[in-house]
């Protein structure tokens, strides 16, 4: 049987405010799942202003930008910070 962690995921949310674009919020949804399924154990989304923008699981173990503006705007450096901090495991 799949024993659910976490139905709905930690939700951490932050509001922050921007003087040129107003109020803008930074979501972070995890999910953690066991049992004998094909599906990451693990999962962690962020989003901004209701747009995903960073994904990782613990499947490929590697955190991904999801939207070409942050793609353009963060290094590498970036993406390995986050694929450490999301991997817990370590």
């Amino acid at each position: 049987t799949v024993l659910l962690l976490a139905l709905l995921g930690l939700y951490v949310e932050m509001m922050f405010v921007s003087r040129s674009t107003g109020t803008h919020s930074l979501r972070y949804f995890y999910t953690g799942v066991s049992g004998d399924i094909d599906f990451p154990e693990f999962t962690a989304v962020g989003l901004v202003d209701e747009g995903q923008f960073i994904y990782f699981d613990s499947n490929t173990m590697k955190a991904v930008p999801k939207t070409e503006w942050i793609r353009q705007n963060v290094g590498a450096d970036y993406w390995d910070g986050q694929t450490q901090i999301f991997d817990w495991t370590r």
